[in-house]
């Protein structure tokens, strides 16, 4: 009964740590006496990103074998960790720019 949320909130805390997010939050939580609403606020937050992303991954594992949609993400993260490692530059801004690609297409 506990499983999945228990995988799934040590799988996200362990992603999380240095993330820009918590920096974020511990930038938000220096300017604001309020520990209980920064932490409400940023967990708020958290959960619109999070929620579109479940609802997404649910309907696509109805059309997509799971051993796909992972093969996908593997290719995904390999892909931006090897643009951080060819730019030298911070994961956030290596992302960004693989968006900008995806978006703009390899042709400006």
């Amino acid at each position: 009964m506990f499983e999945v949320p228990s995988v799934s909130t040590g799988v996200v805390c362990l992603g999380e740590m240095g993330d820009k997010t918590q920096i974020a939050t511990v930038m938000l939580a220096a300017r604001y006496d309020s520990l209980l609403w920064v932490t409400v606020g940023t967990t708020l937050g958290m959960m619109l990103t999070n929620v579109p992303a479940v609802l997404f991954g649910d309907r696509v594992v109805k059309w997509v074998p799971l051993a796909w949609a992972h093969r996908v993400a593997a290719i995904v993260f390999v892909v931006l960790g090897v643009l951080i490692l060819l730019a030298r530059a911070s994961p956030v801004s290596a992302a960004l720019r693989a968006t900008e690609w995806l978006h703009d297409g390899p042709y400006r």
